[in-house]
């Protein structure tokens, strides 16, 4: 039975070689598995955006935001706000 980080390695294989759509379903069950893994939604909307789903790449974004100040990441959290920023998108 395959794990969150096994999802997660399958995941980033399928960034290197162009599978959005690949890299969308792993990262859909990294989230099933930990939803609170943060990183997750970073590369899932990543995806998302090079696929077209700009509406679903600002919600993962606003989601591992709000993980990473959940979990005291300070740093996490304000780099993703700014990339939020650099994007024209507030909160």
């Amino acid at each position: 039975m395959l794990n969150a980080k096994d999802y997660y390695d399958y995941g980033i294989a399928k960034v290197v070689s162009g599978d959005n759509e690949g890299v969308i379903a792993d990262f859909n069950e990294v989230i099933q598995l930990k939803p609170d893994f943060a990183e997750a939604y970073n590369n899932r909307g990543f995806a998302k955006g090079l696929s077209g789903d700009n509406q679903g790449a600002i919600n993962d974004l606003h989601q591992e935001a709000k993980l990473f100040q959940q979990q005291n990441k300070m740093q996490y959290y304000q780099e993703v706000m700014n990339v939020l920023k650099k994007l024209g998108i507030s909160n």
